[in-house]
């Protein structure tokens, strides 16, 4: 769901799970579902959510590119 509301549509700094590189990207990008967490050495675990359950990563171009070839993640958004 992307909103109208400016407040949420701005650019923000993240952290790729895979290569630990700090990367700004709109909130609506870089988002990446996978059931490998413990393929990301730059992943940090919500307490909420559940090792086996499906969770959402973000990466940066290169890492997700890789990652995409090598079906260990699957596209969100685009």
């Amino acid at each position: 769901m992307i909103l109208i509301n400016p407040e949420y549509n701005k650019p923000i700094e993240r952290i790729c799970a895979k290569c630990g590189k700090k990367f700004v990207s709109s909130p609506w990008t870089n988002a990446y579902s996978t059931n490998k967490k413990h393929l990301y050495r730059y992943y940090k675990q919500e307490s909420w959510e559940s090792d086996n359950l499906p969770s959402v990563v973000s990466l940066c171009d290169s890492c997700a590119r890789e990652e995409l070839n090598d079906n260990n993640v699957n596209m969100l958004l685009y």
